[in-house]
């Protein structure tokens, strides 16, 4: 009842984006705490800094007003927003079956404030790397990888997890500075069938490169095995731009060591 009287006019629950987002993978990617403090005080989370909450600021451009909900309220919005979420899943589980066929992904980037561009590679089985390692290079020739997926185009089957090299040369002069939100996958259903990074890129603190380096960054691909994926996919990262100026208060996530 509070959903329908308080929630249903700006948003769905696997219906589809209204004026605000659908909230069908809200409770995969935030706890109740987090929603709960959203709900409740919205701008008080994106002031915070919060890189979902300005994320969503962003792309809607506007913020839903103080809600206000008592303990009761609020532990019944979430009940019913974690009941109608886990009905969707059933629902689109259901409506699949096993499959081993390819699928194709599309990793793709959107730049505010950052003219440059990212190319993924597949990671080279020989090296030897970890899940996350972050390192700078003064040569394409020093990175540990093999194939480029041109354009960000790739193949997987269920099952399958892809280490992959982001990479981004600095051609300038000068250092850069980037921020990167969370991924979003299109369709959404298949971040709920377990297809996703199981790491991103996006983290609290922005990204320094110094002039002419390579900075490249490893990560892991999974796609489930349990159930097909609802045709191919789009993985987008949007990335922010960011001056001297915009990182101070930041502790700057740099890269573990150089690997020339």
């Amino acid at each position: 009842k509070i959903f329908i009287e308080k929630c249903v006019a700006c948003h769905s629950i696997g219906q589809g984006r209204k004026i605000g987002p659908d909230l069908k993978m809200l409770s995969h990617m935030h706890d109740d705490e987090w929603t709960a403090a959203f709900i409740n005080a919205p701008k008080q989370v994106i002031d915070s800094g919060d890189p979902y909450a300005q994320a969503l600021f962003k792309e809607y451009g506007l913020h839903m007003p103080d809600q206000d909900l008592d303990d009761h309220e609020m532990s019944s919005v979430l009940q019913f927003i974690h009941h109608e979420t886990k009905k969707h899943i059933d629902k689109t589980l259901s409506d699949t079956g096993n499959s081993t066929q390819k699928y194709k992904v599309l990793l793709t980037w959107k730049m505010d404030a950052f003219e440059d561009h990212f190319s993924i590679y597949e990671a080279d089985p020989e090296a030897n790397l970890n899940l996350t390692d972050t390192f700078l290079t003064d040569s394409l020739s020093n990175l540990p990888v093999t194939q480029e997926f041109i354009d960000g185009k790739l193949e997987m089957v269920p099952g399958e997890i892809k280490r992959i090299v982001v990479v981004y040369h600095n051609p300038s002069a000068d250092p850069k500075y980037f921020f990167v939100t969370p991924d979003r996958i299109e369709p959404i259903e298949n971040r709920l069938l377990g297809f996703n990074f199981i790491e991103c890129l996006c983290g609290n603190d922005p990204y320094y490169v110094p002039p002419g380096q390579y900075w490249y960054r490893i990560m892991d691909l999974k796609m489930t095995g349990d159930k097909m994926i609802l045709g191919d996919s789009v993985i987008e990262h949007t990335v922010y731009g960011l001056t001297l100026a915009q990182i101070k208060g930041y502790k700057l996530n740099t890269p573990n060591a150089a690997a020339n």
